[in-house]
Parts: structure tokens; C-alpha cells; sequence
């Protein structure tokens, strides 16, 4: 059946779904040490983009490639981020004692900060500039779009109850979250490129795709002979 040809469906989204397994499993190790959390969340994203969505390079190499271009501004972002969320855990765990309303609101915050985090550092990942233009472009996009942070904060939720519930799925969904979060603010990025960029992204993604399919078939033709 040519749905289990070497280029058929079922292989094609076997591999696809393996290799998502596979960067799951190195952003958790990646993030072990919490500092390098933001580095491996954009090395993840960067992965996605890259690889799984426009099937360019090998699946481990676009993450480490990923994982070192990025992580001299992923970390310093890591840093400032991880000192405001623990400022506001700190205060919310004094408000807990005295006001459940006021520790309601550092609950708020904490998430505020981790959905701006997502933001930074797919915005790492996609774009290279100064560590103050990131974080000045992010809040504004944050901020102007609400309905994609709204979303990308409730698939966050979403992820964490359902990795917190069933542990296993800490191998897949770290992945499938940041895919489906990545359709989003693409949308978003985008949206501020200029037309020229976005026309030379296309056209080195086309150009990609087209080598890999064509491997694809030499390989599968290789192998009928």
C-alpha cells in the first residue's frame, strides 16, 4: 500500500512524530538546570520552526544549533525573568497568611511572567537583536494582541494539568504545545516583517522542502533497485 511506501503518510508522520518525541525529551534535560530553561525553550521553538514544520536539517543538530545560537540572550532573559517571578512568589506566599485575593493576584502575575517568557523566547528564536529590543517588542506584541496571549496562556495551562496528571506525556506534548503555540505567534510575527523578508523566508523553506523530498524519493528509489 502506498500509505506505508517510504514516502507515504504513515512514515512521513512516524518520523515527524518521533522527532518530536525526541526534542521533548532534550528540552526537559535542557531545562533541568532552570537557567537554561529560556535557552532550551527557544532552542525547542527554534526546532519546530526549522525542522518540523519546514523539514530543514537533522532534528538534534537544529536543536543545538538552536540551543548555542541563542543562548547567550535566552539566558540573561532567563535571569531577569526567573528574579520577577520569584519576587512576586515571594509576595504571594506573604499574602497567602492575610489576603487570598491579593496572593490571587501574584498567582496572576506569575502566569503573566511565564506567558512573556514563551513570548521571548520564540521571539529569540526567530529574530536577532539586543536583549532591550526583545523585551520591548515582545510586551508590545503581548500586549496588542491579546487574543493569541489569552491562547497561548491557556494551552500552557492546558499542558502543565495534563503533564501534572498523566506523566508520560511530558515526552510529547512539550512539543505539540509549542506547535500549536507557534501557529499563533506566527501569525503574529509576521504580521511585522517586511515583505521582502517574508518572501526570502518562503523561498529558502520551499527550497528546503523540495531537497528533502527529493532525498526522500532517490532513497526510496535506491532501495527498489
Amino acid at each position: 500500500m502506498r500509505f506505508f511506501d517510504y514516502n507515504g503518510g504513515f512514515i512521513t508522520w512516524f518520523n515527524r512524530i518521533t522527532n518530536m518525541i525526541f526534542i521533548s525529551i532534550l528540552w526537559v534535560i535542557c531545562c533541568i538546570p532552570i537557567v537554561t530553561a529560556g535557552a532550551s525553550t527557544a532552542a525547542l521553538y527554534y526546532t519546530i520552526q526549522k525542522n518540523i514544520k519546514n523539514d530543514r536539517g537533522n532534528t538534534g543538530a537544529v536543536f543545538w544549533e538552536g540551543l548555542k545560537q541563542n543562548f547567550k540572550q535566552s539566558f540573561l532573559a532567563d535571569l531577569i525573568l526567573l528574579a520577577v517571578a520569584g519576587i512576586f512568589y515571594a509576595d504571594m506566599t506573604m499574602a497567602q497568611s492575610f489576603s487570598s485575593a491579593l496572593a490571587m493576584l501574584f498567582r496572576f502575575l506569575i502566569l503573566l511572567v511565564c506567558v512573556y517568557a514563551f513570548w521571548i523566547f520564540a521571539y529569540i528564536a526567530r529574530f536577532d537583536c539586543k536583549l532591550g529590543t526583545y523585551l520591548k517588542n515582545t510586551a508590545f506584541m503581548m500586549f496588542r494582541h491579546l487574543s493569541v496571549t489569552v491562547s497561548i496562556a491557556l494551552l500552557g495551562i492546558g499542558s502543565v494539568v495534563l503533564i501534572w496528571t498523566m506523566k508520560f506525556l511530558i515526552l510529547i506534548l512539550p512539543s505539540v504545545t509549542v506547535l500549536v503555540m507557534s501557529i499563533l505567534t506566527e501569525r503574529v510575527f509576521r504580521r511585522y516583517m517586511s515583505e521582502e523578508d517574508k518572501a526570502m523566508e518562503d523561498e529558502r523553506n520551499r527550497d528546503y522542502r523540495d531537497e528533502y523530498i527529493g532525498k526522500r524519493r532517490d532513497m526510496k528509489n535506491k532501495k527498489q533497485q
